[in-house]
Order: C-alpha cells, then sequence, then structure tokens
C-alpha cells in the first residue's frame, strides 16, 4: 500500500506482437514481478494515456516507460526501516496465536500501526518533492 523505494523500478516495454482488438494501438505484458503502475510515460514530457486489463497494458504509444512496484522478494535489498516494520507485522500476527491475549494483540496492533507511519514517513523523505511542472495558470497566479 506504499510504495518502498526499495519496490520500485523502471522498464521500457516492448509492444506485444499482437495488438488490442479495438480502442488502442498497441498492448503490452506487464512484468511478472509487476504489483502496481505508478507512472507511464516519460517524465519530462508527462504521462501518456493508457489503460491496464488484466495483465495487459494499452496505449497508442509504441514504446512503454513503465515505473511500478514491484514483488520484491529479496529481504536483503529492502530498507532497513521496512524490515523493522515488517518484523513488527509479524510479531502481531503472532501475539495472539502465541499468547491468547486481546490485550497484547491489540497494544502490538497499534505499535504496528505507528512503525508502519514512521517507516512510510522516513522512505518518503527519501524522494525529492514532486513538483507541480511548468503550467501556465501555477506561473501567472504566483505573479
Amino acid at each position: 500500500l506504499h510504495p518502498w523505494n526499495c519496490a520500485i523500478k523502471r522498464v521500457v516495454l516492448s509492444p506485444d506482437t499482437d495488438g488490442p482488438e479495438f480502442g488502442w494501438t498497441y498492448q503490452f505484458t506487464l512484468p511478472d514481478d509487476w504489483l502496481r503502475t505508478l507512472s507511464v510515460g516519460d517524465e519530462e514530457e508527462g504521462a501518456d494515456d493508457y489503460v491496464i486489463e488484466g495483465r495487459k497494458l494499452l496505449m497508442d504509444t509504441n514504446v512503454c516507460n513503465l515505473r511500478y512496484i514491484f514483488r520484491n522478494k529479496v529481504e536483503a535489498t529492502w530498507d532497513a526501516i521496512l524490515v523493522d516494520a515488517m518484523t513488527q507485522v509479524m510479531v502481531a500476527a503472532l501475539t495472539y496465536p502465541i499468547t491468547k491475549s486481546t490485550t497484547k494483540q491489540a497494544a502490538d496492533e497499534e505499535i504496528v500501526k505507528r512503525v508502519l507511519k514512521e517507516a512510510r514517513a522516513v522512505d518518503g523523505q527519501e524522494s525529492p518533492p514532486e513538483t507541480l511542472g511548468d503550467f501556465p495558470l501555477l506561473a501567472n497566479r504566483m505573479r
């Protein structure tokens, strides 16, 4: 539910040999490790129009620059704070089966909420802030 920096990947996709039946010119098969799309297109030129149907990405451009969240199964590449957060998630998941204490389980779930909030904040601070771009309306309003 959070775009962890250690789980973001960029790829350039080539179109499939067979295109969509109608509506779009090209279709691309999403990577096997794809979980969620963050952006499609060149970041400097703006996003391309696209739609995702099943495991296919449909668009009218013959090259697809895809930035996405991937299923990162290599824990050694995870950020340390993500490892700590997932450790706390496992503690909370195992609390009741081991202790049979709903009070302890509720306390551990509150800790998970706090740890995940802090971890997301730290992870988000590692990236530069997003800019609004060069919009004439924005430029005129700032005058």
